[in-house]
């Protein structure tokens, strides 16, 4: 890792900051009355994973993103203390999948779970950027290191040089990778960044 004294950090907002699968799956259980388990989540892709079409996946997040559920997702332990100690000394920069559609709410939540007014970019759906992976968007800014929970994205932060550290998730376990460090929740991280 870089050993600036003031990095420019990149972090992902679902199941890096706060818990989006897991109320995703309560909503999905309850609709379709279903038991499925975060532990079962064995891959990235609700298509993979719930055996449906994209369309029907864009659907229902459509629909899980009116829900209250939406709008109340649960920080994952430790993320609200160190986004506040990191932002300190470093310069955070919040990069997210989700559609520029969910920009409002995304940005009403972030203020209201860690009472910051932040910058959110969105990469996701029709958005005014050409910068599509987490790479090109961290190259552009200058990120020197990303912290996210899927590889994909962390791989195209390697192929710009770009340092990541991987929030150990049940969808992520299938590869290690050089230059990507996994690592098992917030504490860690900040530890890993002093």
């Amino acid at each position: 890792m870089n050993k600036k004294e003031k990095l420019k950090i990149g972090i992902d907002l679902d199941d890096t900051l706060w818990e989006y699968q897991l109320v995703f799956l309560n909503f999905y259980n309850k609709k379709f009355k279903t038991n499925y388990s975060l532990k079962e989540f064995s891959v990235y892709s609700l298509e993979e994973f719930l055996n449906l079409s994209n369309e029907e996946v864009v659907s229902l997040l459509d629909e899980f993103g009116s829900h209250p559920g939406f709008m109340n997702l649960p920080l994952i332990e430790g993320a609200k203390e160190t986004i506040h100690e990191l932002k300190k000394k470093h310069e955070l920069f919040f990069i997210t999948a989700r559609p520029p559609s969910r920009k409002e709410l995304t940005q009403e939540f972030f203020l209201n779970h860690f009472g910051l007014k932040e910058k959110i970019y969105f990469l996701g759906g029709a958005s005014s950027s050409n910068l599509k992976t987490k790479g090109e968007m961290g190259n552009f800014l200058g990120i020197d290191l990303m912290i996210d929970d899927h590889l994909t994205n962390l791989k195209s932060c390697l192929n710009y040089g770009i340092p990541s550290f991987l929030m150990d998730r049940p969808w992520n376990k299938e590869e290690e990778i050089k230059g990507i460090k996994r690592v098992k929740n917030w504490r860690e991280i900040l530890e890993l960044i002093k």
